[in-house]
């Protein structure tokens, strides 16, 4: 008797989406309760810890979306855009000739190439949803390559140093309230009071806007959809 081969299919981008909430909840939850046990337990390290895991979920969750988007297009009995998706066959093919290529691409560019392929209307960098998603790959990025350096006090006047994280941190302090736990103190404003609820929330609603766009322009639903209706997507 033949062995059968079984085999499995798992969309991780559902498992990211879920990560950037849940740790983005705990971050509000901490928050509110401003508890800053002596040992650190629910207090400022627990707290930094959901909410790097968070940002860094948020962002993973658009390149899983996106690699999944590429790989399931050979597929015929898979969802997304793969056969059992909204792709029809002449766009399957127009997407599985660039797939191999597109993996070189960095992430945001992939989503735009996809559009071209399947000429819709692109992801327009001016945009601001496309313009927080690059900023989200910025803050990602500086917490996963993270270069240690001396940082002034913040004494509630902008940061006029060129590097990048003054340059990051000018941009992100428009869109949300600093961390509770630092908000009062002297501490520059990225890391410590940066990353906090406001921030995570920020990081998930940027991705999921511009998940979302990619997913409307193309026509095919996102494998995210029932999680959302669930309630289960809420930062």
């Amino acid at each position: 008797m033949d062995d059968v081969e079984i085999t499995v299919w798992h969309y991780f981008s559902l498992d990211q989406a879920l990560t950037a909430c849940i740790l983005s909840q705990q971050c509000g939850r901490l928050e509110a309760k401003e508890k800053t046990d002596a040992t650190g337990e629910g207090g400022p390290s627990e707290h930094m810890a959901y909410a790097i895991g968070s940002v860094i979920a948020s962002f993973s969750f658009l390149e899983a979306t996106i690699n999944e988007f590429y790989a399931t297009v050979s597929r015929d009995n898979l969802e997304m855009a793969g056969g059992r998706g909204g792709l029809d066959p002449v766009d399957r093919q127009g997407i599985a000739a660039i797939a191999k290529d597109a993996e070189r691409l960095p992430t945001l560019t992939q989503f735009r190439l996809a559009l071209a392929v399947l000429r819709k209307p692109p992801l327009d960098p001016r945009t601001q949803t496309y313009a927080d998603a690059d900023l989200l790959r910025k803050l990602r990025n500086e917490l996963v390559h993270y270069t240690p350096r001396m940082r002034p006090a913040d004494r509630g006047e902008p940061d006029s140093s060129s590097d990048s994280h003054a340059l990051v941190a000018g941009l992100l302090q428009r869109h949300f309230e600093p961390n509770a736990f630092f908000a009062d103190s002297a501490n520059p404003y990225f890391p410590q009071k940066c990353l906090g609820h406001g921030c995570t929330a920020w990081a998930w609603n940027a991705a999921l806007a511009f998940a979302d766009t990619f997913h409307q322009r193309i026509g095919i639903r996102p494998v995210y959809e029932d999680a959302r209706a669930q309630g289960r997507l809420k930062p």
